[in-house]
Protein backbone atom coordinates (compact mmCIF):
# COMPACT_ATOMS: atom_id res chain seq x y z
CA UNK A 1 0.00 0.00 0.00
CA UNK A 2 1.42 3.40 -0.89
CA UNK A 3 2.63 5.45 2.07
CA UNK A 4 0.15 8.27 1.46
CA UNK A 5 -2.96 6.03 1.65
CA UNK A 6 -4.38 5.28 5.08
CA UNK A 7 -6.87 2.43 5.35
CA UNK A 8 -10.32 3.50 6.48
CA UNK A 9 -10.49 0.63 8.95
CA UNK A 10 -7.03 -0.77 9.59
CA UNK A 11 -7.17 -4.42 10.57
CA UNK A 12 -4.93 -5.19 13.51
CA UNK A 13 -4.51 -8.26 15.69
CA UNK A 14 -5.85 -6.16 18.58
CA UNK A 15 -9.05 -5.36 16.71
CA UNK A 16 -9.52 -8.87 15.33
CA UNK A 17 -8.49 -11.00 18.27
CA UNK A 18 -7.72 -8.79 21.26
CA UNK A 19 -4.02 -9.64 21.09
CA UNK A 20 -1.05 -7.30 20.87
CA UNK A 21 0.63 -6.70 17.54
CA UNK A 22 3.85 -8.75 17.51
CA UNK A 23 6.29 -10.16 15.04
CA UNK A 24 6.44 -13.86 14.23
CA UNK A 25 9.67 -14.06 16.22
CA UNK A 26 8.00 -12.44 19.26
CA UNK A 27 5.04 -14.78 18.96
CA UNK A 28 7.28 -17.84 18.74
CA UNK A 29 9.26 -16.63 21.78
CA UNK A 30 6.13 -16.55 23.96
CA UNK A 31 5.99 -19.09 26.77
CA UNK A 32 4.01 -22.23 25.92
CA UNK A 33 0.99 -21.22 28.04
CA UNK A 34 0.78 -17.81 26.34
CA UNK A 35 1.11 -19.37 22.85
CA UNK A 36 -1.64 -21.83 23.73
CA UNK A 37 -3.92 -19.05 24.98
CA UNK A 38 -3.23 -16.96 21.88
CA UNK A 39 -4.02 -19.90 19.60
CA UNK A 40 -7.22 -20.73 21.50
CA UNK A 41 -8.41 -17.10 21.35
CA UNK A 42 -7.90 -17.00 17.59
CA UNK A 43 -9.63 -20.37 17.12
CA UNK A 44 -12.72 -19.33 19.10
CA UNK A 45 -13.03 -15.97 17.35
CA UNK A 46 -12.56 -17.46 13.88
CA UNK A 47 -15.13 -20.22 14.52
CA UNK A 48 -17.76 -17.71 15.71
CA UNK A 49 -18.31 -16.59 12.13
CA UNK A 50 -18.77 -20.17 11.01
CA UNK A 51 -21.19 -20.78 13.87
CA UNK A 52 -23.23 -17.79 12.70
CA UNK A 53 -23.38 -19.36 9.23
CA UNK A 54 -24.59 -22.63 10.79
CA UNK A 55 -27.25 -20.76 12.79
CA UNK A 56 -28.45 -19.00 9.65
CA UNK A 57 -28.69 -22.38 7.90
CA UNK A 58 -30.63 -23.93 10.79
CA UNK A 59 -33.03 -20.98 10.91
CA UNK A 60 -33.58 -21.12 7.13
CA UNK A 61 -34.21 -24.86 7.20
CA UNK A 62 -36.52 -24.65 10.23
CA UNK A 63 -38.63 -21.99 8.48
CA UNK A 64 -39.02 -24.27 5.47
CA UNK A 65 -39.90 -27.50 7.27
CA UNK A 66 -43.27 -28.56 5.90
CA UNK A 67 -46.12 -29.47 8.23
CA UNK A 68 -46.85 -33.08 7.35
CA UNK A 69 -48.97 -35.74 9.00
CA UNK A 70 -46.20 -38.31 8.72
CA UNK A 71 -44.59 -40.24 11.60
CA UNK A 72 -41.12 -40.46 10.01
CA UNK A 73 -41.12 -36.74 9.15
CA UNK A 74 -42.21 -35.75 12.67
CA UNK A 75 -39.52 -38.00 14.19
CA UNK A 76 -36.85 -36.42 11.98
CA UNK A 77 -37.91 -32.91 12.97
CA UNK A 78 -37.92 -33.99 16.64
CA UNK A 79 -34.39 -35.41 16.29
CA UNK A 80 -33.18 -32.21 14.63
CA UNK A 81 -34.75 -30.16 17.43
CA UNK A 82 -33.09 -32.31 20.11
CA UNK A 83 -29.69 -31.89 18.43
CA UNK A 84 -30.28 -28.15 18.16
CA UNK A 85 -31.24 -27.88 21.85
CA UNK A 86 -28.16 -29.88 22.90
CA UNK A 87 -25.96 -27.50 20.87
CA UNK A 88 -27.85 -24.51 22.30
CA UNK A 89 -27.17 -25.70 25.86
CA UNK A 90 -23.50 -26.40 25.05
CA UNK A 91 -23.02 -22.93 23.54
CA UNK A 92 -24.51 -21.24 26.58
CA UNK A 93 -22.28 -23.36 28.82
CA UNK A 94 -19.27 -22.02 26.91
CA UNK A 95 -20.67 -18.47 26.89
CA UNK A 96 -21.00 -18.53 30.68
CA UNK A 97 -17.73 -20.42 31.33
CA UNK A 98 -15.72 -18.76 34.07
CA UNK A 99 -18.46 -16.23 34.87
CA UNK A 100 -20.35 -18.21 37.46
Amino acid sequence: MPANITPVYPVTPQKLYGIPDMSVQEEMALPANMRSTLSNKITMIEKCGLLQNALDQIKFRAKHIPLLDDDKHAEGVQEMTEKFLAAYDALWEVAMYGIR
